[in-house]
Protein backbone atom coordinates (compact mmCIF):
# COMPACT_ATOMS: atom_id res chain seq x y z
CA UNK A 1 0.00 0.00 0.00
CA UNK A 2 1.27 3.51 -0.49
CA UNK A 3 1.11 6.92 1.30
CA UNK A 4 1.01 10.61 -0.96
CA UNK A 5 2.86 12.97 1.02
CA UNK A 6 4.68 16.40 0.88
CA UNK A 7 6.30 17.42 4.08
CA UNK A 8 5.57 16.83 7.60
CA UNK A 9 1.90 16.80 7.48
CA UNK A 10 0.36 15.35 3.95
CA UNK A 11 -1.95 12.42 4.28
CA UNK A 12 -1.79 8.81 3.63
CA UNK A 13 -3.68 8.16 0.28
CA UNK A 14 -5.50 4.78 0.79
CA UNK A 15 -8.22 3.25 2.62
CA UNK A 16 -8.32 -0.28 4.10
CA UNK A 17 -11.33 -1.91 5.87
CA UNK A 18 -11.86 -5.54 7.12
CA UNK A 19 -15.44 -7.04 7.17
CA UNK A 20 -18.31 -6.48 9.94
CA UNK A 21 -17.44 -9.87 11.40
CA UNK A 22 -19.25 -9.91 14.74
CA UNK A 23 -22.33 -8.18 14.08
CA UNK A 24 -24.68 -10.66 12.85
CA UNK A 25 -23.36 -12.89 15.06
CA UNK A 26 -24.32 -10.87 18.20
CA UNK A 27 -27.39 -9.59 16.81
CA UNK A 28 -29.11 -11.04 20.08
CA UNK A 29 -28.09 -7.88 21.64
CA UNK A 30 -30.11 -5.80 20.16
CA UNK A 31 -32.66 -3.40 21.93
CA UNK A 32 -35.97 -2.46 20.92
CA UNK A 33 -35.95 1.47 20.50
CA UNK A 34 -38.55 2.42 22.34
CA UNK A 35 -37.33 0.60 25.77
CA UNK A 36 -37.97 3.56 28.21
CA UNK A 37 -35.74 2.82 31.11
CA UNK A 38 -35.07 5.28 34.70
CA UNK A 39 -31.69 7.14 34.36
CA UNK A 40 -29.67 7.98 37.23
CA UNK A 41 -27.91 11.75 37.66
CA UNK A 42 -24.89 11.01 34.19
CA UNK A 43 -21.66 11.79 35.55
CA UNK A 44 -19.45 14.83 34.27
CA UNK A 45 -18.61 15.27 30.62
CA UNK A 46 -15.55 14.02 29.23
CA UNK A 47 -14.78 17.50 28.39
CA UNK A 48 -16.79 20.62 27.33
CA UNK A 49 -15.63 23.62 24.89
CA UNK A 50 -13.38 23.20 21.69
CA UNK A 51 -11.39 19.22 21.21
CA UNK A 52 -9.47 19.34 18.31
CA UNK A 53 -9.69 16.49 15.56
CA UNK A 54 -5.87 16.50 15.28
CA UNK A 55 -3.68 15.84 12.02
CA UNK A 56 -1.60 12.94 11.97
CA UNK A 57 1.62 14.52 11.31
CA UNK A 58 4.07 12.40 8.51
CA UNK A 59 7.59 12.25 7.13
CA UNK A 60 7.97 12.19 3.23
CA UNK A 61 8.05 8.81 3.32
CA UNK A 62 4.50 8.21 5.15
CA UNK A 63 5.69 7.40 8.38
CA UNK A 64 4.55 8.92 11.03
CA UNK A 65 6.56 11.79 12.52
CA UNK A 66 5.66 11.43 16.32
CA UNK A 67 8.57 14.21 17.00
CA UNK A 68 6.03 16.81 15.10
CA UNK A 69 2.74 14.95 16.99
CA UNK A 70 4.66 16.18 20.01
CA UNK A 71 5.04 19.61 19.16
CA UNK A 72 1.69 20.17 17.83
CA UNK A 73 0.13 18.66 21.09
CA UNK A 74 2.27 20.90 23.24
CA UNK A 75 1.13 24.07 20.64
CA UNK A 76 -2.88 23.11 21.28
CA UNK A 77 -2.53 22.77 24.97
CA UNK A 78 -0.66 26.54 24.98
CA UNK A 79 -3.69 27.41 23.42
CA UNK A 80 -6.49 26.63 25.35
CA UNK A 81 -7.59 23.63 23.71
CA UNK A 82 -9.87 21.76 25.71
CA UNK A 83 -9.14 18.25 24.73
CA UNK A 84 -6.86 16.15 22.61
CA UNK A 85 -9.04 13.71 19.93
CA UNK A 86 -6.42 11.51 18.34
CA UNK A 87 -7.01 9.58 15.54
CA UNK A 88 -9.68 10.41 13.97
CA UNK A 89 -11.25 11.66 10.87
CA UNK A 90 -8.77 14.26 9.95
CA UNK A 91 -6.23 11.96 12.31
CA UNK A 92 -6.78 9.46 9.00
CA UNK A 93 -7.48 6.62 11.45
CA UNK A 94 -8.54 4.34 8.65
CA UNK A 95 -5.09 4.48 6.65
CA UNK A 96 -2.90 3.87 9.73
CA UNK A 97 -1.64 0.19 10.43
CA UNK A 98 -3.22 -1.17 13.98
CA UNK A 99 0.68 -0.10 15.16
CA UNK A 100 0.75 3.09 14.18
CA UNK A 101 -2.87 3.97 15.58
CA UNK A 102 -1.99 2.29 18.68
CA UNK A 103 0.91 4.14 19.09
CA UNK A 104 -0.25 7.14 18.04
CA UNK A 105 -2.64 7.38 20.98
CA UNK A 106 0.02 6.38 23.15
CA UNK A 107 2.43 9.71 22.24
CA UNK A 108 -0.90 11.40 22.52
CA UNK A 109 -1.20 10.43 25.97
CA UNK A 110 1.72 10.35 27.03
CA UNK A 111 2.69 13.92 26.04
CA UNK A 112 -0.72 15.26 27.51
CA UNK A 113 0.06 14.28 30.70
CA UNK A 114 -3.06 14.97 32.06
CA UNK A 115 -3.35 18.42 31.25
CA UNK A 116 -6.64 18.15 29.09
CA UNK A 117 -8.41 14.94 28.45
CA UNK A 118 -7.65 13.00 25.49
CA UNK A 119 -10.17 10.56 23.34
CA UNK A 120 -8.84 7.91 21.06
CA UNK A 121 -10.69 7.49 17.53
CA UNK A 122 -11.06 3.93 18.10
CA UNK A 123 -13.65 2.99 15.37
CA UNK A 124 -13.71 0.33 12.60
CA UNK A 125 -16.11 -1.17 10.07
CA UNK A 126 -15.13 -4.22 12.27
CA UNK A 127 -16.64 -4.63 15.54
CA UNK A 128 -13.70 -7.16 16.49
CA UNK A 129 -11.17 -4.08 15.70
CA UNK A 130 -13.40 -1.38 17.13
CA UNK A 131 -13.00 -3.86 20.30
CA UNK A 132 -9.00 -4.10 20.56
CA UNK A 133 -8.62 -0.41 19.30
CA UNK A 134 -10.45 0.66 22.66
CA UNK A 135 -9.08 -1.66 25.04
CA UNK A 136 -5.63 -1.40 23.82
CA UNK A 137 -6.73 3.10 24.32
CA UNK A 138 -8.09 2.14 28.18
CA UNK A 139 -5.02 0.55 28.89
CA UNK A 140 -2.66 3.15 27.78
CA UNK A 141 -4.50 5.41 29.52
CA UNK A 142 -7.13 7.50 27.56
CA UNK A 143 -9.67 9.61 29.16
CA UNK A 144 -12.45 8.43 26.36
CA UNK A 145 -13.08 6.57 22.62
CA UNK A 146 -14.27 8.10 20.03
CA UNK A 147 -16.27 5.48 17.65
CA UNK A 148 -17.07 6.07 14.57
CA UNK A 149 -19.91 4.14 12.73
CA UNK A 150 -18.69 0.87 11.02
CA UNK A 151 -17.68 2.33 6.97
CA UNK A 152 -18.77 0.56 3.79
CA UNK A 153 -20.51 -2.29 4.64
CA UNK A 154 -24.04 -0.18 5.11
CA UNK A 155 -25.07 -1.63 8.74
CA UNK A 156 -28.75 -1.58 9.27
CA UNK A 157 -30.02 0.76 13.00
CA UNK A 158 -30.26 -2.79 14.24
CA UNK A 159 -26.71 -3.51 13.15
CA UNK A 160 -25.12 -0.14 14.69
CA UNK A 161 -26.93 -1.17 18.05
CA UNK A 162 -25.19 -4.62 18.23
CA UNK A 163 -21.51 -2.95 16.71
CA UNK A 164 -21.93 -0.40 19.33
CA UNK A 165 -22.89 -2.30 22.27
CA UNK A 166 -20.67 -5.14 21.65
CA UNK A 167 -17.87 -2.49 21.80
CA UNK A 168 -19.04 -0.85 24.99
CA UNK A 169 -19.46 -4.53 26.81
CA UNK A 170 -15.60 -4.56 26.79
CA UNK A 171 -14.62 -1.74 28.45
CA UNK A 172 -15.13 1.09 30.81
CA UNK A 173 -14.16 4.04 29.40
CA UNK A 174 -16.89 6.45 28.05
CA UNK A 175 -17.64 6.50 24.71
CA UNK A 176 -18.51 8.91 22.25
CA UNK A 177 -19.99 8.13 19.16
CA UNK A 178 -19.23 9.66 15.89
CA UNK A 179 -22.14 10.02 13.34
CA UNK A 180 -20.61 11.54 9.75
CA UNK A 181 -22.74 9.76 6.88
CA UNK A 182 -20.87 11.45 4.68
CA UNK A 183 -17.44 9.68 4.96
CA UNK A 184 -18.97 6.62 6.19
CA UNK A 185 -22.27 5.99 3.97
CA UNK A 186 -24.26 5.65 7.75
CA UNK A 187 -26.51 7.68 9.44
CA UNK A 188 -27.13 7.16 13.30
CA UNK A 189 -30.51 7.69 13.59
CA UNK A 190 -31.51 9.40 16.85
CA UNK A 191 -34.25 7.04 18.28
CA UNK A 192 -30.65 4.56 17.69
CA UNK A 193 -28.44 7.07 19.73
CA UNK A 194 -30.64 7.35 22.01
CA UNK A 195 -31.42 3.38 22.76
CA UNK A 196 -27.47 3.76 22.97
CA UNK A 197 -27.19 5.94 25.35
CA UNK A 198 -30.03 4.82 27.69
CA UNK A 199 -28.86 0.73 27.45
CA UNK A 200 -24.93 1.02 27.35
CA UNK A 201 -24.05 3.49 30.65
CA UNK A 202 -20.80 4.56 29.00
CA UNK A 203 -22.13 5.75 26.04
CA UNK A 204 -22.01 9.36 26.76
CA UNK A 205 -21.88 11.79 24.04
CA UNK A 206 -22.39 11.52 20.30
CA UNK A 207 -20.09 13.82 17.59
CA UNK A 208 -22.59 14.84 15.50
CA UNK A 209 -21.64 15.84 11.97
CA UNK A 210 -24.54 14.97 9.90
CA UNK A 211 -25.05 18.43 8.85
CA UNK A 212 -28.95 17.61 9.29
CA UNK A 213 -30.00 20.56 12.23
CA UNK A 214 -33.11 19.15 11.69
CA UNK A 215 -32.28 15.40 12.60
CA UNK A 216 -30.12 16.83 15.62
CA UNK A 217 -33.04 18.62 16.88
CA UNK A 218 -34.94 16.10 17.16
CA UNK A 219 -32.41 13.48 19.05
CA UNK A 220 -31.76 16.35 21.42
CA UNK A 221 -35.73 16.01 22.30
CA UNK A 222 -35.72 12.02 22.38
CA UNK A 223 -32.58 12.44 24.29
CA UNK A 224 -33.87 14.29 26.97
CA UNK A 225 -30.41 14.82 28.82
CA UNK A 226 -28.81 11.30 28.47
CA UNK A 227 -26.49 12.03 26.04
CA UNK A 228 -23.78 14.63 25.28
CA UNK A 229 -23.84 16.59 22.21
CA UNK A 230 -20.77 17.70 20.25
CA UNK A 231 -20.80 19.63 16.71
CA UNK A 232 -18.67 17.70 13.92
CA UNK A 233 -18.76 20.58 11.72
CA UNK A 234 -17.21 23.84 12.25
CA UNK A 235 -19.46 25.91 10.74
CA UNK A 236 -22.54 24.56 13.06
CA UNK A 237 -21.24 25.28 16.28
CA UNK A 238 -23.16 28.19 17.69
CA UNK A 239 -26.60 25.98 16.12
CA UNK A 240 -25.68 23.25 18.07
CA UNK A 241 -24.55 24.65 20.81
CA UNK A 242 -28.26 26.38 21.06
CA UNK A 243 -29.72 22.77 20.89
CA UNK A 244 -28.07 21.84 23.88
CA UNK A 245 -24.10 21.12 22.70
CA UNK A 246 -21.36 21.38 24.98
CA UNK A 247 -18.38 21.60 22.07
CA UNK A 248 -17.26 20.70 19.42
CA UNK A 249 -14.22 18.01 17.98
CA UNK A 250 -12.72 20.42 15.89
CA UNK A 251 -10.40 20.46 12.26
CA UNK A 252 -10.73 24.27 12.61
CA UNK A 253 -8.71 24.06 15.56
CA UNK A 254 -5.66 22.48 14.17
CA UNK A 255 -5.18 26.08 13.33
CA UNK A 256 -7.31 28.45 14.80
CA UNK A 257 -6.98 27.06 18.45
CA UNK A 258 -7.89 29.84 20.64
CA UNK A 259 -10.58 30.86 18.29
CA UNK A 260 -11.87 27.64 18.02
CA UNK A 261 -12.36 27.36 22.10
CA UNK A 262 -13.10 30.89 22.65
CA UNK A 263 -16.57 30.40 20.39
CA UNK A 264 -17.72 27.82 22.62
CA UNK A 265 -16.57 29.22 26.04
CA UNK A 266 -18.40 32.31 25.24
CA UNK A 267 -21.57 30.79 24.04
CA UNK A 268 -21.81 28.50 27.35
CA UNK A 269 -20.57 31.67 29.38
CA UNK A 270 -23.64 33.34 27.85
CA UNK A 271 -21.99 35.96 25.07
CA UNK A 272 -24.56 34.43 22.34
CA UNK A 273 -23.68 37.71 20.44
CA UNK A 274 -19.96 37.65 20.80
CA UNK A 275 -19.16 34.03 20.06
CA UNK A 276 -22.04 34.12 17.09
CA UNK A 277 -19.48 36.74 15.52
CA UNK A 278 -16.74 35.11 15.95
CA UNK A 279 -18.36 31.90 14.21
CA UNK A 280 -19.65 34.27 11.39
CA UNK A 281 -16.63 36.06 10.74
CA UNK A 282 -14.95 32.44 10.89
CA UNK A 283 -16.77 30.88 8.12
CA UNK A 284 -15.21 31.45 5.25
CA UNK A 285 -11.90 29.37 6.22
CA UNK A 286 -13.96 26.73 7.85
CA UNK A 287 -15.49 26.75 4.60
CA UNK A 288 -11.76 26.65 3.00
CA UNK A 289 -10.50 23.86 5.33
CA UNK A 290 -13.11 21.56 2.79
CA UNK A 291 -12.59 22.59 -0.68
CA UNK A 292 -10.74 18.95 -0.84
CA UNK A 293 -10.85 16.04 1.39
CA UNK A 294 -10.50 16.51 4.91
CA UNK A 295 -7.84 16.39 6.34
CA UNK A 296 -5.53 17.83 2.95
CA UNK A 297 -6.49 21.33 3.50
CA UNK A 298 -6.02 21.40 6.60
CA UNK A 299 -2.54 19.75 6.77
CA UNK A 300 -1.66 22.28 3.78
CA UNK A 301 -2.76 24.92 6.07
CA UNK A 302 -0.31 23.67 8.32
CA UNK A 303 2.83 23.82 5.93
CA UNK A 304 2.64 26.84 4.79
CA UNK A 305 1.73 28.32 8.25
CA UNK A 306 5.35 27.32 9.75
CA UNK A 307 7.64 25.05 10.89
CA UNK A 308 6.93 22.01 8.69
CA UNK A 309 3.19 22.43 9.64
CA UNK A 310 3.50 24.33 13.39
CA UNK A 311 1.73 27.15 13.57
CA UNK A 312 3.60 29.68 15.06
CA UNK A 313 3.02 33.27 16.20
CA UNK A 314 4.15 36.57 13.71
CA UNK A 315 4.56 40.25 14.11
CA UNK A 316 2.59 42.78 12.33
CA UNK A 317 3.50 46.36 12.98
CA UNK A 318 1.50 49.15 12.77
CA UNK A 319 2.38 53.02 14.73
CA UNK A 320 4.83 50.82 16.72
CA UNK A 321 1.63 48.65 17.90
CA UNK A 322 2.28 44.42 17.55
CA UNK A 323 -1.06 44.15 15.96
CA UNK A 324 -0.95 40.05 17.82
CA UNK A 325 -0.80 42.08 20.81
CA UNK A 326 -3.57 44.65 20.77
CA UNK A 327 -6.95 43.20 21.89
CA UNK A 328 -9.98 44.15 23.33
CA UNK A 329 -11.05 48.90 23.02
CA UNK A 330 -7.44 49.52 21.53
CA UNK A 331 -7.64 47.14 18.75
CA UNK A 332 -11.48 47.88 18.15
CA UNK A 333 -10.33 52.44 18.08
CA UNK A 334 -8.08 51.04 15.20
CA UNK A 335 -10.90 49.19 13.10
CA UNK A 336 -12.53 51.37 10.67
CA UNK A 337 -10.49 54.94 10.84
CA UNK A 338 -7.17 53.06 10.31
CA UNK A 339 -7.37 49.96 8.93
CA UNK A 340 -10.30 48.28 7.36
CA UNK A 341 -10.77 45.00 5.27
CA UNK A 342 -12.92 44.33 1.66
CA UNK A 343 -13.42 40.23 2.33
CA UNK A 344 -13.50 38.21 -1.27
CA UNK A 345 -16.27 37.54 0.34
CA UNK A 346 -17.66 40.07 1.90
CA UNK A 347 -21.91 38.73 2.29
CA UNK A 348 -20.43 36.06 4.96
CA UNK A 349 -18.35 39.38 7.23
CA UNK A 350 -21.87 40.77 7.91
CA UNK A 351 -24.32 39.56 10.56
CA UNK A 352 -27.55 37.48 8.79
CA UNK A 353 -29.87 38.45 11.27
CA UNK A 354 -29.62 42.54 11.24
CA UNK A 355 -30.57 45.01 8.35
CA UNK A 356 -27.63 45.86 6.31
CA UNK A 357 -28.09 49.69 7.27
CA UNK A 358 -28.13 49.07 11.21
CA UNK A 359 -24.72 47.21 10.53
CA UNK A 360 -23.15 50.23 8.29
CA UNK A 361 -24.52 52.62 10.76
CA UNK A 362 -23.52 51.25 13.87
CA UNK A 363 -19.96 50.59 12.33
CA UNK A 364 -19.66 54.24 11.76
CA UNK A 365 -20.99 55.60 15.22
CA UNK A 366 -18.82 53.75 16.62
CA UNK A 367 -15.70 55.73 15.21
CA UNK A 368 -17.72 58.61 13.74
CA UNK A 369 -21.01 60.39 15.72
CA UNK A 370 -22.91 61.19 13.16
CA UNK A 371 -26.76 62.06 12.20
CA UNK A 372 -28.98 59.45 9.99
CA UNK A 373 -29.16 62.37 7.30
CA UNK A 374 -25.19 62.90 7.31
CA UNK A 375 -25.31 58.94 7.31
CA UNK A 376 -27.80 58.78 4.23
CA UNK A 377 -25.88 61.41 2.15
CA UNK A 378 -22.71 59.80 2.50
CA UNK A 379 -23.93 55.98 1.95
CA UNK A 380 -26.03 57.83 -0.92
CA UNK A 381 -22.78 58.85 -2.76
CA UNK A 382 -20.68 55.78 -1.75
CA UNK A 383 -23.22 53.56 -3.13
CA UNK A 384 -24.01 55.48 -6.31
CA UNK A 385 -20.30 55.39 -6.82
CA UNK A 386 -20.14 51.22 -6.96
CA UNK A 387 -23.79 51.00 -9.20
CA UNK A 388 -26.02 50.42 -6.12
CA UNK A 389 -28.82 53.08 -6.61
CA UNK A 390 -31.96 51.92 -4.73
CA UNK A 391 -30.07 52.44 -1.43
CA UNK A 392 -32.93 52.85 0.63
CA UNK A 393 -34.13 49.47 -0.53
CA UNK A 394 -30.76 47.64 0.18
CA UNK A 395 -30.08 49.51 3.90
CA UNK A 396 -33.77 47.93 4.83
CA UNK A 397 -32.67 44.92 3.71
CA UNK A 398 -30.40 41.50 5.06
CA UNK A 399 -27.53 40.44 3.19
CA UNK A 400 -29.08 36.82 2.61
CA UNK A 401 -31.99 38.96 0.44
CA UNK A 402 -29.09 40.32 -2.05
CA UNK A 403 -26.91 39.05 -4.83
CA UNK A 404 -22.98 37.87 -3.85
CA UNK A 405 -22.39 40.73 -6.46
CA UNK A 406 -24.38 43.44 -4.34
CA UNK A 407 -23.25 42.31 -0.86
CA UNK A 408 -19.76 42.29 -2.19
CA UNK A 409 -19.97 45.98 -2.93
CA UNK A 410 -22.03 47.00 0.39
CA UNK A 411 -18.61 45.43 1.66
CA UNK A 412 -16.62 47.68 -0.35
CA UNK A 413 -18.53 50.58 0.81
CA UNK A 414 -18.48 49.84 4.53
CA UNK A 415 -14.38 49.48 4.57
CA UNK A 416 -14.41 52.85 1.92
CA UNK A 417 -16.67 55.20 4.40
CA UNK A 418 -14.41 55.76 7.43
CA UNK A 419 -11.53 56.91 4.61
CA UNK A 420 -9.03 54.43 6.28
CA UNK A 421 -5.11 55.00 6.68
CA UNK A 422 -4.69 51.38 5.62
CA UNK A 423 -7.28 49.32 3.43
CA UNK A 424 -6.80 45.32 3.24
CA UNK A 425 -8.43 44.23 0.30
CA UNK A 426 -8.68 40.60 -0.61
CA UNK A 427 -9.87 39.75 -4.64
CA UNK A 428 -12.04 43.21 -4.05
CA UNK A 429 -13.44 42.80 -7.52
CA UNK A 430 -13.80 39.60 -8.17
CA UNK A 431 -17.57 39.62 -7.82
CA UNK A 432 -17.97 42.17 -9.86
CA UNK A 433 -18.65 43.11 -13.28
CA UNK A 434 -16.17 44.66 -15.53
CA UNK A 435 -18.30 48.02 -15.37
CA UNK A 436 -18.81 48.32 -11.51
CA UNK A 437 -14.78 46.86 -10.96
CA UNK A 438 -13.60 50.43 -12.72
CA UNK A 439 -16.02 52.16 -10.91
CA UNK A 440 -14.46 50.28 -7.86
CA UNK A 441 -11.12 50.41 -8.99
CA UNK A 442 -11.27 54.58 -9.84
CA UNK A 443 -12.91 54.88 -6.49
CA UNK A 444 -9.93 53.30 -4.32
CA UNK A 445 -7.28 55.04 -6.85
CA UNK A 446 -9.27 58.57 -5.46
CA UNK A 447 -9.29 57.66 -1.92
CA UNK A 448 -5.81 56.89 -2.16
CA UNK A 449 -4.31 60.24 -3.88
CA UNK A 450 -7.27 62.19 -1.61
CA UNK A 451 -6.95 60.43 2.05
CA UNK A 452 -3.16 59.53 1.62
CA UNK A 453 -4.63 55.77 2.20
CA UNK A 454 -2.17 52.89 1.59
CA UNK A 455 -3.63 49.57 0.36
CA UNK A 456 -2.58 45.90 0.42
CA UNK A 457 -4.07 43.87 -2.28
CA UNK A 458 -4.53 40.17 -2.77
CA UNK A 459 -5.62 39.25 -6.25
CA UNK A 460 -5.21 37.19 -8.93
CA UNK A 461 -6.45 40.09 -11.71
CA UNK A 462 -3.22 41.22 -13.28
CA UNK A 463 -4.89 44.02 -14.76
CA UNK A 464 -5.72 45.50 -11.24
CA UNK A 465 -2.17 45.23 -10.63
CA UNK A 466 -1.12 47.14 -13.44
CA UNK A 467 -4.04 49.64 -12.81
CA UNK A 468 -3.66 50.02 -8.88
CA UNK A 469 0.16 48.52 -7.76
CA UNK A 470 3.38 50.67 -7.50
CA UNK A 471 4.85 47.25 -6.04
CA UNK A 472 4.23 43.57 -6.29
CA UNK A 473 5.11 40.45 -4.51
CA UNK A 474 4.62 37.42 -6.55
CA UNK A 475 3.73 34.71 -3.81
CA UNK A 476 3.77 30.60 -4.58
CA UNK A 477 3.60 27.86 -2.39
CA UNK A 478 3.91 30.37 0.30
CA UNK A 479 7.13 31.53 -0.85
CA UNK A 480 7.87 35.11 -2.26
CA UNK A 481 9.36 34.14 -5.98
CA UNK A 482 9.34 38.28 -7.19
CA UNK A 483 9.45 41.46 -5.83
CA UNK A 484 9.72 44.61 -7.28
CA UNK A 485 7.98 47.52 -9.33
CA UNK A 486 4.80 46.84 -10.87
CA UNK A 487 5.61 47.56 -13.88
CA UNK A 488 8.81 45.67 -14.12
CA UNK A 489 7.20 42.43 -12.49
CA UNK A 490 4.46 42.70 -15.30
CA UNK A 491 6.93 43.70 -18.26
CA UNK A 492 10.13 42.14 -17.62
CA UNK A 493 9.38 38.98 -15.01
CA UNK A 494 12.69 37.28 -14.01
CA UNK A 495 11.58 34.30 -12.07
CA UNK A 496 10.19 31.03 -14.16
CA UNK A 497 7.20 30.90 -12.25
CA UNK A 498 6.23 34.75 -12.60
CA UNK A 499 7.08 34.87 -16.41
CA UNK A 500 4.66 31.67 -16.66
CA UNK A 501 1.90 33.44 -14.89
CA UNK A 502 2.49 36.51 -17.22
CA UNK A 503 2.08 34.25 -20.38
CA UNK A 504 -1.32 32.80 -19.12
CA UNK A 505 -2.84 36.59 -19.05
CA UNK A 506 -5.29 36.64 -21.93
CA UNK A 507 -4.37 40.40 -23.92
CA UNK A 508 -6.15 41.56 -27.47
CA UNK A 509 -4.51 42.83 -30.21
CA UNK A 510 -5.16 45.02 -32.99
CA UNK A 511 -4.61 43.75 -36.21
CA UNK A 512 -2.00 45.74 -37.96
Amino acid sequence: MSRHCVGSFLCHGLFHWKALSLAQKRAEVYVPFMAVIKLEERDMAIFKGAGVAIVTPMHADGSVNFEKLEETIDYQIENGTDSIVICGTTGESSTLSEEEHIECIRTAISRTAGRIPVIAGTGSNSTETAIYLTKEAEEAGADGALVVTPYYNKATQKGLVAHYTEIAKHTDMPIILYNVQSRTGVNIAPETAVTLAKTCDNIVGIKEASGNISQIATLMQLADGCIDLYSGNDDEVVPILSLGGIGVISVFSNICPRDSHDIVARYLAGDVKESLEMQLKALPLMHELFNEVNPIPVKAAMNLLGDDGLVTRGDIWYKNLDLPDVKGEELRKLCGPDLAMIFQNAGLSMCPIRKIGDQIYESMNEHEKISKEEFLTRVEKIMGIVGLTDYDRILDSYPFQLSGGMNQRIGICMAMLLNPKVLLADEPTSALDVTTQKKVVEEMLKMRDEYGTSMIIVTHNIGLVEKMCDTVAVLKDGMIKEFGHAKDVINNPQDEYTKLLMKSVIRIKKKA
